[in-house]
């Protein structure tokens, strides 16, 4: 239980170290969003381009996803695993790019998706976290990792 609330404070910490940039970066893309509109208003796809919206959501996850792989690749941990005394660790011994990408990248389709049913998944993950008691949730299975 003790791993299960240090890993939800480790990822709190992330996410907030990831907000500042995200914002600065969402006023940047509402600005290219309407300007995109104004100077394009003809295209009949503009609309879908120029949703701030959908620009911001998928800026939040393409950072996050860069900034724990790369935390990952070269800590083996990021800032907020890192105060909560937490480190990942491939099952096999090498914790190598790719399996950071992967397993970035699945936690945060699980968990960044809170509008969709892949969220489900996420709370399943967290179920299964305290039940099995085995230092992994679905994104470590995923990408071969553990939680020490």
């Amino acid at each position: 239980m003790e791993l299960v609330i240090r890993r939800i404070l480790a990822n709190i910490i992330d996410h907030i170290i990831i907000a500042i940039p995200t914002f600065i970066l969402g006023i940047l893309l509402f600005v290219f969003s309407v300007l995109f509109r104004v100077l394009f208003w003809f295209l009949p796809w503009n609309w879908m381009i120029s949703n701030p919206f959908w620009a911001f959501a998928g800026s939040v996850s393409i950072l996050y996803i860069l900034y724990e792989t790369l935390s990952l690749y070269s800590m083996k941990t990021t800032i907020g695993k890192k105060l909560m005394n937490l480190e990942v660790r491939a099952i096999d011994g090498t914790l190598d790019g790719w399996t950071c990408l992967l397993r970035s990248t699945v936690k945060e389709l699980i968990f960044g998706a809170s509008k969709s049913p892949l969220f489900l998944l996420g709370i399943l993950s967290i179920v299964y976290t305290l039940i099995a008691d085995n230092h992994s949730s679905f994104h470590d299975i995923a990408a071969k990792t553990r939680i020490w």
